[in-house]
C-alpha cells in the first residue's frame, strides 16, 4: 500500500514568498539598518527560545504570519472519491503534481509494475476543499516602517501573490480572495521587553484542495464493491 498526500502547509509557503517579495524591495536601503523578521514563530516566543528579552530587539521587525482557523468547504460531497487506475507512465506525474513523497517512493512504485502481468495498479484519490484564514501581524519599533511594510503587504496579497503561487493554483486549485482582505493599520502597541512596538494585523481568506490518494498493491482489478462514494459525511 502507498499513499501520495497532496497538502499544502499555506502558512509556510506564503512566508517563503514574503522573504522572496522584500528582499526584492531592498528595504535596507530605505530604511538603514533594517533586519526584518518573516517568520511563523511570533518573535515573543523567538525571544524565549534564545536569549529572553535582551535579545528581542534584534527580532523585530517583524512579520509574523499564522493560520488562525481552517475549515472544510461544503461542495454538495463532504469527500470526493476518485476510483484509479494507475499504469507505467503515470508514475512520472507524480511528483510534478503536487504530492509530498519523496523520489525513492516513487521509484518503488514504478517497481510494482515489473512483476504483473497486467500493467496496473489500482487505488482511490479522497479530496477534500479547505478553507483557511490567514493572519499576518506586524511589529516594528518605528511607526513609519510599520506602516510602510502594512501597505507593501497589502499590494503583494491582492497583487503579486496570486501568481507567485501559481503552482499551488495549478495542483490545488488555490484561490485566495480579494474580497476578504481586511486589516488594522494604527492602534495597536505592545509594551514588551520595556519597548513600545507599534502594531497591525492583515487576514485574508484562501481556499484549495487536499487530497490523499493510495494505490493498493494487492488488488489485481478494480471491482466495483471495493470503494465506495461518501457525501456528506455518510456512506452510500
Amino acid at each position: 500500500m502507498y499513499f501520495l498526500n497532496k497538502g499544502l502547509i499555506f502558512e509556510q509557503e506564503f512566508v517563503k514568498e514574503l522573504r522572496n517579495y522584500f528582499n526584492s524591495l531592498d528595504i535596507d536601503k530605505m530604511f538603514p539598518g533594517v533586519t526584518l523578521n518573516i517568520t511563523n514563530e511570533h518573535p515573543f516566543m523567538q525571544s524565549l527560545d534564545n536569549q529572553g528579552p535582551s535579545n528581542a530587539p534584534s527580532l523585530f521587525p517583524a512579520i509574523v504570519v499564522a493560520s488562525e482557523s481552517d475549515r472544510h468547504v461544503p461542495t454538495g460531497k463532504f469527500i470526493e472519491v476518485e476510483r484509479l487506475t494507475i499504469e507505467p507512465q503515470d508514475v512520472d506525474q507524480i511528483i510534478p503534481s503536487g504530492y509530498m513523497i519523496e523520489e525513492e517512493t516513487v521509484e518503488r512504485i514504478r517497481g510494482e509494475f515489473k512483476d504483473r502481468e497486467e500493467k496496473k495498479l489500482y487505488g482511490a484519490s479522497y479530496t477534500v476543499r479547505r478553507s483557511e484564514r490567514i493572519s499576518i501581524q506586524i511589529w516594528a519599533i518605528n511607526v513609519q516602517l510599520k506602516n510602510y511594510l502594512y501597505e507593501m503587504l497589502e499590494l503583494f496579497i491582492h497583487g503579486g501573490l496570486h501568481e507567485r503561487m501559481m503552482d499551488f493554483r495549478k495542483n490545488q486549485n488555490l484561490v485566495i480572495f480579494d474580497d476578504t482582505v481586511t486589516g488594522q493599520r494604527s492602534g495597536t502597541y505592545s509594551l514588551a521587553f520595556g519597548m513600545t512596538l507599534a502594531g497591525a494585523n492583515i487576514v485574508f481568506d484562501a481556499d484549495y484542495m487536499i487530497e490523499q490518494t493510495f494505490i493498493d498493491t494487492e488488488l489485481i482489478k478494480l471491482n466495483d464493491p471495493v470503494y465506495v462514494e461518501v457525501k456528506h459525511g455518510t456512506k452510500q
